[in-house]
C-alpha cells in the first residue's frame, strides 16, 4: 500500500507512536539526518487534515439537530484529538491581549470551531466570529454554539479574503 491509500487514522497512530517510541530529541535527530522525509510532508498534512476533519464531522453532525440529549459544554462533546487541538490553542493567552479586543476572527473554523469556544471561556471579547466555506460546517457550529450556550459565538459562509475586518 502506498502512502496515500492507507487510512489516515492508522498512519498519523503510526508516526505519533513512531515519535514516543523514539522520543522527541531522536525524532528530530532522525529528521535532520534525512531531509528527504520531508517529501512526504503534503500527503502526511493531507491526511492529518482528513482525520481531523473526519472526526469533527462523525462527533458533531449528530449534534446539530436539537433532538436528543444536548452536550453541556465542549468536554462532554470533543475527542481526545479535538480537545487537543483546544489545549494547543490555549498558549496564544500567553502572547496575546484580549483585553482590548472588540471581534476576534477565525479564518477556516471548520465544524467543531474550538478556538472559537477556547476564546468565549476564556476571555470577554464581545463578538467572536469563525469564517468558512463549507455550509453544513457553518450550520453545525452555529448550532453548536447555541446549545453550548456560547453566545457571544456565530459563523459566518464567508471566506477570509471577503470578511470586513474593520471591528477586528
Amino acid at each position: 500500500l502506498s502512502l496515500e491509500d492507507r487510512d489516515p487514522y492508522a498512519v498519523m497512530e503510526d508516526i505519533c507512536n513512531l515519535n514516543t517510541d523514539m522520543g522527541d530529541e531522536m525524532a528530530e535527530a532522525l529528521l535532520d539526518a534525512n531531509p528527504h522525509l520531508f517529501k512526504c510532508r503534503p500527503v502526511l498534512t493531507e491526511m492529518a487534515y482528513r482525520r481531523t476533519v473526519g472526526d469533527e464531522v462523525s462527533r458533531t453532525r449528530q449534534y446539530r439537530e436539537p433532538q436528543g440529549e444536548a452536550p453541556t459544554s465542549l468536554r462532554e462533546l470533543a475527542s481526545e484529538l479535538s480537545m487537543a487541538n483546544f489545549n494547543r490553542s490555549a498558549g496564544m493567552f500567553d502572547h496575546l491581549d484580549f483585553d482590548v479586543c472588540r471581534q476576534f476572527v477565525l479564518i477556516g473554523c471548520g465544524w467543531l470551531p474550538t478556538t472559537l469556544f477556547l476564546v468565549h471561556e476564556k476571555t470577554d471579547v464581545p463578538e467572536l466570529v469563525g469564517l468558512d466555506i463549507v455550509p453544513e460546517a457553518i450550520q453545525t457550529s452555529n448550532a453548536l454554539a447555541k446549545r453550548l450556550g456560547y453566545w457571544r459565538v456565530r459563523t459566518v459562509l464567508q471566506g477570509g479574503n471577503a470578511y470586513d475586518y474593520d471591528n477586528a
